[in-house]
C-alpha cells in the first residue's frame, strides 16, 4: 500500500508542476518537457513526453486545460 501512496503523490506533485508552468505561459509539449526535466538524457524524452500529454490530457477532461495549435493553456476558472 506504501508504493502505491508513493506513486499516486508523485503523479499529484507532477500535475501540480504542469499547472504551475502553464499558470506562466502556454506551452507546447517538448516545451513543457524541457522545463520540468531540464537534464532528462535524449533517449528518454519521448517517455516524458508521453506522461506529460497523459497529465494533459487528464486535464483536458476536467476542463482545467485546453490545446489550440499544439500549445497547451490553463483555461479560466468558472
Amino acid at each position: 500500500v506504501q508504493i502505491i501512496d508513493s506513486y499516486i503523490e508523485h503523479r499529484r506533485m507532477r500535475e501540480r508542476q504542469v499547472v504551475d508552468m502553464l499558470e506562466k505561459e502556454p506551452l507546447s509539449i517538448p516545451l513543457l518537457r524541457a522545463k520540468i526535466y531540464p537534464q532528462l538524457a535524449d533517449g528518454l524524452q519521448a517517455a516524458a513526453e508521453a506522461q506529460l500529454l497523459a497529465h494533459l490530457l487528464y486535464l483536458m477532461e476536467q476542463g482545467r486545460v485546453a490545446e489550440e495549435d499544439s500549445l497547451y493553456r490553463l483555461e479560466a476558472v468558472q
